[in-house]
């Protein structure tokens, strides 16, 4: 799920769909949409753009359905080109099971 739309490749209208947040707070999805990673090394596809989303969230299992592998480390997540063990992003962890993706000053959570 995303929120920033400068990362976005193309762009796709929804009409209908919700999400839930962690705190039962509900979030209308308006786009499906290609999303640019780690500026331009690899992509995310159908990805929801969600209002009132606070942070940009990957999915591990969603990037492993989409050919790559992510490893997780003591302290960092790699996420690579499937077979290929070209690094796509480096992610550091924040706190137990939360890790981060920062480019410059945008940052995206890994889930």
């Amino acid at each position: 799920m995303s929120r920033d739309k400068s990362k976005f490749l193309s762009w796709k209208p929804v009409e209908n769909g919700n999400v839930t947040f962690g705190n039962n707070e509900p979030g209308k999805i308006v786009g499906k949409c290609i999303v640019s990673l780690a500026n331009g090394r690899g992509k995310a596809n159908n990805v929801l753009f969600v209002n009132g989303l606070k942070h940009n969230i990957l999915s591990v299992s969603e990037m492993c359905d989409q050919g790559y592998d992510v490893f997780f480390k003591a302290k960092n997540c790699q996420v690579n080109y499937a077979g290929m063990g070209k690094i796509v992003v480096e992610v550091v962890e924040i706190n137990i099971n939360a890790y981060v993706l920062r480019e410059k000053t945008k940052r995206c959570c890994l889930s």
